[in-house]
């Protein structure tokens, strides 16, 4: 049986040919015995590849991989960047049984391509290689990642990730997860499953759409199921999803809240919460949200982005920057040059996406940070405003990079209003007792009726629990965090209004 198997991979196999693209699988040979393939993306016709296009390949054993493809100054593809190997782990049964490949432009729109390598029904012959390692959290048998990001009326995969948790002693014998999504945000477009699981969706009685994971198999190190959804949502706007392991009896759960990008891969970025304001007003508070992405061969030490801002803002009044931020990172400002604020990230062990072991998907080596910063009173000219990242292993430089430029208008309609003499949309914060054991008070003044969300994040920018959502008459306002689950650590609580956003770092002790 493996004889005949084996035949079909000598030499070099051209599989299906999509419109742009084609895939070709070459057997790596030690000896005798076959003991991997290269898997190789080309272009059929034009226009194919940009710089830093991210291709994501499905395996049929369920393993993926993410590299981005690179051109050089003559716009020629880099040797390598088009082609990853795979290393079968176990002898696919269950449909899909090809080699599948999806192109998500670098800051492009339009869904990802397809493109699918049209084999027989079972023809690899490897079927005792280890599954290669995959990283999970400490202390987590389960994440979800996503393959890119968010964007206006595209397509992603949700990739659910679970390794064996000895499944024999689930609660109740209950062995499922449960993603809950918002049907306005987005809609479930099908699934991809390896290993047997069963993935149903179902509304609930609030309206929500429920994807229920089952037939998990506890024989396997580790396994993946791709959950593909279209979003609905606009650029800057958060998407929620919560994700339910219902084998243990506590219910652990994770809420998590993805920021709808420009472009389903747009890996280093920078945008404004506020981008028309009107002519001659007072000052007002812009947040700014930073994003950078590690594409390289291993993980970096220390970040420092160095922010030099127009001269229409006030570099005096930069502040909050706020996370989701790893527990393993502190921060650092360099107040020395006017108007520039360096920001270092020590620590930080970004991973690579092209690391020699591929353990992490894109999703975890991304990092975003927010801050906030006022502009100057009654300006007249649109400003710019950019960022440079400068990645470190050590004191060793690797070479910089540039966000996008982020433009703020100013205008005479369409634009955002303070009036003059009013005070800020969300004034007199005040978080006390901070630190705090039990429970801590959460009071402000808002100037008008608004509508408002509390959220309290963990470090790693996980939902714990929202705390408010709804609208609120102007006045003042009072809130209370009493989790008693909740461990002793560092909390994030993000305050937004339709107006104004600001985050305050909550310590809660033993």
């Amino acid at each position: 049986m493996k004889k005949w198997l084996a035949l079909p991979l000598i030499g070099i196999q051209a599989l299906a040919l999509h419109a742009q693209y084609q895939i070709t699988v070459t057997p790596i040979i030690s000896g005798t015995a076959t003991v991997a393939y290269g898997c190789k993306i080309q272009p059929t016709t034009a226009p194919a590849f940009a710089h830093r296009d991210l291709v994501t390949w499905v395996f049929p054993d369920g393993q993926y991989r993410q590299k981005e493809v690179k051109l050089d100054f003559q716009n020629v593809i880099v040797a390598g960047t088009d082609t990853v190997r795979w290393r079968p782990y176990f002898n696919p049964s269950t449909v899909p049984d090809n080699i599948t490949a999806y192109v998500a432009k670098k800051g492009g729109t339009g869904n990802p391509s397809l493109i699918a390598s049209s084999t027989s029904s079972d023809p690899w012959a490897l079927t005792t290689s280890l599954p290669a390692p995959f990283y999970f959290p400490p202390g987590q048998n389960w994440q979800i990642n996503r393959t890119w990001e968010f964007s206006p009326v595209d397509e992603t995969f949700l990739v659910f990730s679970h390794k064996n948790m000895n499944l024999d002693n689930c609660a109740g014998m209950d062995t499922r997860f449960s993603l809950f999504l918002d049907p306005n945000q987005v809609d479930y477009m099908g699934s991809l499953a390896f290993n047997n699981e069963a993935i149903v969706s179902s509304t609930t009685s609030t309206g929500k759409t429920e994807l229920e994971i089952s037939g998990l198999s506890s024989n396997l190190a580790h396994n993946h199921v791709f959950l593909k959804l279209k979003s609905k949502t606009i650029r800057g706007e958060l998407i929620r999803i919560d994700a339910v392991n219902h084998c243990v009896s506590s219910m652990d759960t994770i809420h998590f809240a993805f920021e709808t990008a420009g472009g389903p891969h747009d890996p280093n970025r920078k945008t404004v919460n506020i981008s028309k304001i009107c002519y001659n007003q007072p000052a007002i508070k812009l947040t700014y949200s930073i994003q950078f992405h590690n594409d390289g061969d291993g993980p970096v030490e220390n970040v420092r982005v160095t922010d030099v801002f127009a001269q229409e803002l006030e570099s005096t009044t930069f502040g909050n920057v706020a996370g989701p931020l790893p527990a393993w990172a502190s921060i650092g400002i360099d107040d020395n040059t006017p108007f520039t604020r360096k920001i270092t990230f020590y620590d930080l062990q970004l991973p690579g996406l092209n690391q020699t072991n591929p353990i992490y998907g894109y999703d975890q080596t991304t990092f975003r940070f927010t801050f906030d910063i006022n502009t100057k009173p009654n300006f007249n000219l649109p400003f710019i405003n950019n960022a440079e990242v400068f990645f470190y292993n050590d004191t060793v430089a690797f070479p910089f990079l540039y966000t996008n430029d982020e433009y703020v208008y100013t205008d005479s309609i369409d634009c955002y209003v303070s009036a003059s003499g009013m005070p800020a949309p969300i004034n007199h914060v005040v978080v006390a007792p901070n630190p705090f054991r039990d429970r801590s008070d959460i009071t402000f003044n808002l100037a008008e009726k608004s509508r408002l969300t509390i959220d309290i994040c963990d470090l790693d920018g996980r939902l714990v629990e929202t705390i408010a959502s709804g609208e609120y008459a102007a006045g003042p306002q009072h809130f209370t965090w009493e989790n008693v689950a909740a461990p002793p650590g560092v909390y994030l609580m993000f305050l937004r209004s339709e107006k104004d956003y600001l985050a305050r770092r909550m310590v809660k002790c033993r």
